[in-house]
C-alpha cells in the first residue's frame, strides 16, 4: 500500500496556501468595490471617517480636540471640517463663550 508521504501532502498544502494569498489581492479589491456600489453613502477617505468617528464619540468637541485626539494639526482637521460639512455630513457650530 502506497500513501502520500507527509512531506509531499506539506509541499501541496503550501502550494495552495500559496496560490490563495496571491489572489488575495484581487479577492479583496473585487468585494471592496462590490460593497462600496451597494452603499448608500460616499466612500470616504480615512482621515474623513476618523474625524465622523471621533465626533460621534465626543459631542460638543471642538477642532482642537480632535486635531490632539487624531494627531493632526487643527488647520488640517478645520479643513476636513469644512468638506464634511460641505458634504452635509457634518454640522458645526461655534462656541458661545
Amino acid at each position: 500500500m502506497t500513501g502520500i508521504s507527509e512531506a509531499h501532502r506539506s509541499q501541496g498544502v503550501d502550494q495552495v496556501a500559496a496560490g490563495l494569498v496571491a489572489c488575495l489581492p484581487a479577492l479583496n479589491r473585487h468585494l471592496k468595490q462590490s460593497i462600496d456600489r451597494q452603499l448608500p453613502y460616499p466612500n470616504l477617505p480615512e482621515r474623513q471617517l476618523a474625524l465622523l468617528q471621533y465626533v460621534a464619540e465626543h459631542d460638543g468637541a471642538t477642532v482642537h480636540n480632535a486635531a490632539e485626539a487624531l494627531r493632526m494639526v487643527p488647520n488640517n482637521v478645520s479643513a476636513l471640517v469644512t468638506r464634511l460639512t460641505e458634504a452635509g455630513l457634518l454640522s458645526w457650530r461655534t462656541s458661545s463663550t
